[in-house]
């Protein structure tokens, strides 16, 4: 299951959420992981069945603090997708971030980050670019911090009419999420509530209407079967339909994953790890 997604529109996804998840791939001594995503899609034409394969590959480079530098990723075709660059201030708070998109649009992607008086993200200031060096979109995010509550509210400038949204995220006393909303004028796009057990080991998610009536049910739960090998199985409404193989190494960093949906093994994510 998804965890903190702000996802606020269908090309809503904040730089700063992509360097938090990709943060998030660290592990004490890393200097570069690359991560490799390889699944294959079947499609089928009258009696014949087509096999492609789909891929990607996605460079991480940390420095020897751990700070997040760099990133590269490439698209199936091995062409290069995009370059990240982050940058960072004098106190190693993260300062701005700038995406260069060579085969896509927009061409340069650039969000500067301002921090309230407790080292949290107060807003992200959000700048497109095409290739002719024109601003093509331009969006705020701000960040409001109550207790075990963060409201992030999107604002777009005059020229965009698009209505403003807001994502709400809920915790409890262990920092574990609880419920997440989105909503857009008066209308709610999404809304997830959240259960826990005791040892974390399963997760309840419940997806809601605009009454707040269930949709959809899932559950995730995770087991220990070997030294290096955990399983994580995800079940929509009851029926089991998804099952994760997490392997790992000696350091116990993660170094496969294989997701297999109704017993079938649908992708295969890898890293390759270089150490400091």
């Amino acid at each position: 299951m998804r965890r903190n997604k702000r996802l606020l529109t269908k090309d809503g996804i904040m730089l700063y959420d992509i360097y938090e998840s990709n943060q998030a791939e660290y592990s004490q001594g890393f200097k570069k992981v690359l991560i490799k995503t390889n699944k294959k899609i079947y499609t089928k034409q009258g009696y014949r069945v087509y096999k492609k394969e789909w891929g990607r590959n996605c460079t991480l480079f940390f420095d020897e603090d751990g700070k997040l530098i760099q990133s590269i990723e490439f698209d199936p075709d091995y062409n290069l997708k995009s370059k990240v660059f982050y940058a960072y201030d004098n106190d190693w708070q993260l300062s701005s971030i700038i995406k260069i998109n060579p085969i896509q649009f927009p061409a340069v992607e650039v969000s500067n980050l301002l921090y309230n008086e407790d080292g949290n993200v107060k807003s992200e200031t959000y700048n497109a670019f095409s290739k002719e060096s024109a601003v093509c979109e331009r969006k705020i995010y701000e960040n409001y911090y109550e207790r075990n509550r963060v409201t992030v509210k999107t604002k777009f400038f005059e020229d965009h009419l698009e209505e403003d949204e807001s994502f709400f995220i809920i915790y409890d006393n262990d920092k574990r999420v609880l419920e997440e909303k989105c909503t857009k004028g008066l209308g709610i796009l999404w809304w997830d509530k959240f259960e826990y057990d005791d040892e974390n080991k399963i997760v309840k998610k419940y997806s809601l209407d605009q009454n707040g009536e269930v949709e959809r049910f899932y559950e995730e739960q995770t087991i220990k079967t070997e030294e290096s090998i955990t399983k994580k199985t995800i079940t929509e409404n009851g029926i089991k339909n998804k099952v994760m193989e997490i392997i790992k190494n000696k350091k116990g960093d993660w170094l496969e994953k294989r997701i297999f949906i109704d017993d079938v093994l649908h992708h295969t994510i890898k890293r390759i790890i270089e150490y400091y």
